[in-house]
């Protein structure tokens, strides 16, 4: 069980379950701000392949991360169903991509597990399993912390999220 999870005893944790392809995510409800509609996202020439680009979210310019890409999924053009889902941090907001919102829902907490070890994702808090199906509950703080999406970038063979003409140049 995850260390917060054990430490607040909680018997159960709000969750919004949504989908990304044929897959069930979720976060914990006290990590969002907003699910709003695909807003206007103004791109940023030569940055990261999952940055997306930004948007004015409530007066606020936020970034927009593709979940998808992030997670290497294959793409996919946004719809009708695409939703952004604005995760908060100290001080900061990012908003994620998401194909379709499924439901806020109440996971009873006997029913969360650690993922195994083996998994490849740190962005994984937990594991919800509700009836046949596993809903991973992502760990938002990783998602909104600006160091690690820097770690992110740099681990797939760019320096920063945005690169000069310069250095594309050179």
């Amino acid at each position: 069980m995850t260390d917060d999870l054990l430490k607040n005893q909680q018997k159960e944790i709000q969750i919004l379950v949504f989908q990304l392809a044929e897959h069930f995510f979720s976060f914990d409800m006290k990590d969002l701000s907003a699910v709003t509609r695909v807003l206007a996202i103004t791109p940023v020439a030569r940055s990261a392949d999952f940055f997306e680009g930004l948007i004015n979210l409530r007066g606020r310019l936020t970034p927009v991360i593709d979940l998808r890409s992030l997670l290497m999924l294959p793409k996919k053009a946004h719809d009708a169903n695409t939703r952004l889902l604005a995760l908060k941090g100290d001080g900061y907001q990012l908003c994620v991509l998401v194909d379709s919102v499924y439901s806020v829902i109440k996971a009873d907490s006997s029913l969360l597990e650690e993922p195994p070890e083996i998994l490849f994702s740190e962005y994984i808090k937990t594991v919800y399993k509700k009836n046949d199906k596993l809903i991973l509950i992502l760990n938002a703080h990783k998602l909104v912390d600006a160091e690690e999406v820097k770690s992110i970038i740099q681990a797939r063979g760019k320096d920063k999220l945005i690169v000069t003409e310069e250095e594309v140049v050179s």
